[in-house]
């Protein structure tokens, strides 16, 4: 029975996770999807990127909280709730407010943390918000790394109110690492964790394109 739930979960969760990641003249996209491990439950992890009609890209990335199939279908909720409101309101802080929103009505008792951002091709700016979640990473050509976050609360525990959204300039050949707490719990050490993706983010390097994302899960997770 375990077995069974755990495989129509992770077919549940695949299925609501993009086909595909979009094609866009002057950005590249890489992404990994890997269950801990083959005991653990399914969780309620998500990634997302999609071109909106006026050019600009929706890119989210969160963690429902909770495991199994539910987790699963929360995944989908919020994954589509944010794809909608992007295309007509592309603000990231507005982006979470109706994800809370929708979440508070549908399922009170469950919360999610996610960081949102709109990459602007014109402006070169990338605009952000974070609901609890860790820290986007933006790695420059010259391995300077920032982290994008703020200390804005989970989905579903803001109880109406909003977050702010923050606007950084990007530049050829910068690198966006986003990634769910699940790669920095993996030693049992926040901190240590945290450290190991920015310096995995450092030591890939803006060359190294080939599966950039198990590259960085491998040497996180030796």
């Amino acid at each position: 029975v375990y077995q069974h739930e755990r495989a129509r979960s992770l077919a549940f969760q695949r299925a609501v996770l993009p086909a595909e990641l979009p094609h866009v003249l002057g950005l590249q996209f890489d992404a990994l999807y890997e269950p801990a491990s083959i005991d653990a439950q399914v969780g309620g992890d998500w990634y997302d990127a999609v071109r909106l009609l006026d050019g600009r890209v929706l890119v989210t990335i969160g963690d429902v909280a909770g495991r199994g199939l539910e987790a699963a279908v929360v995944v989908g909720v919020v994954r589509q709730i944010m794809r909608g409101i992007a295309q007509l309101h592309a603000d990231p802080s507005l982006i979470l407010d109706a994800a809370d929103r929708a979440l508070a009505l549908e399922y009170p008792d469950v919360y999610v943390t996610a960081w949102v951002a709109i990459l602007d091709l014109v402006t070169r700016t990338i605009t952000y918000s974070c609901a609890g979640h860790p820290p986007t990473l933006l790695v420059g050509a010259d391995a300077i790394t920032r982290e994008l976050g703020d200390a804005g609360l989970p989905i579903g525990l803001r109880d109406g109110k909003r977050g702010a959204s923050n606007t950084v300039s990007w530049s050829d050949r910068d690198t966006l690492v986003l990634y769910t707490d699940g790669l920095i719990e993996a030693q049992q050490d926040v901190l240590a964790g945290g450290a190991l993706i920015a310096k995995a983010a450092r030591a890939l390097g803006p060359a190294a394109w080939h599966d950039p994302a198990a590259e960085i899960k491998r040497l996180v997770i030796p």
